[in-house]
This record gives C-alpha cells, structure tokens and sequence, in this order.
C-alpha cells in the first residue's frame, strides 16, 4: 500500500536506502527507493542517507504536503538524497493537487417565486427544510 505513494522515478533511476528515525515516536526504520518501487522495513545496514523528523512532519512527506515554508525546525536529511529530492518522490495526490473551491463555487439558495394557493413563496432551505 504505501507503494502508491511514491514516484521513484523522480530520483532519476537511482536505487537508494534511507535510514528513517522518529525520535517523538520513538521509530526508526528504512525506507527502500527505486526500481518503481517504494517499501518500508528494517533499517538496511548500507544506506546512502538517514532522515530524521517528528511523526507529523514525516506524515506531511509521504503524503506530498511537507512544503518548503512548513518544514519544521526538526527536520534532517544527510546523505546523497536531499530532501527537496524526497518532496519529487512523495508528490501530492490529484484531489491534493485539484482547485480549492472558492467562493464562486457555492451553491446559492434558489429565489425562485412561484405562487401557491395565491400566495408568493420562497424556496429557501431553512434549517434542512424548504419554505414553500
């Protein structure tokens, strides 16, 4: 599953090992990249980095929303791999990526007036119901 979260092609056909630690989890593990695939395990014992980060910052990684301005103090990379490499490899999904609606995009309540029984009637919700 977490396979679907990566884009190893964005190392450039590179293989690489990262050692992960969590230190406010109290986690470590490795992180296996390329070859178009992506797995967790056990820390390898040749890697080509490690990536230190708090539990959050690493949830913001591997869901494509670790940007640049909201990268906690905490955050390390050594090693070949630097972590704007690491942003390419964890891209943000399409409904990340798909327009926030704005407020153009807010069904407006029907005015319509209609009569009924003789009288002028609104159909605005009110409260989940509508008034006419």
């Amino acid at each position: 599953m977490f396979g679907w979260l990566a884009d190893p092609a964005a190392l450039g056909g590179r293989d690489v090992a990262l050692a992960v630690t969590l230190p406010d989890v109290d986690r470590a593990f490795g992180l296996l990249l390329g070859d178009g695939r992506c797995s967790l395990g056990e820390v390898p014992q040749h890697v080509d980095g490690a990536l230190t980060a708090s539990g959050e910052a690493w949830l913001r990684l591997v869901i494509g929303r670790l940007a640049p301005e909201r990268t906690p103090a905490g955050v390390e990379v050594t090693g070949d791999v630097p972590l704007a490499t690491l942003r390419q490899a964890f891209p943000a999904s399409e409904w990340q990526r798909a327009r926030r609606p704005g407020p153009e995009d807010v069904p407006r309540p029907r005015a319509s007036h209609r009569r009924r029984g003789g009288r002028r009637t609104t159909d605005v919700p009110v409260m989940g119901w509508s008034c006419g």
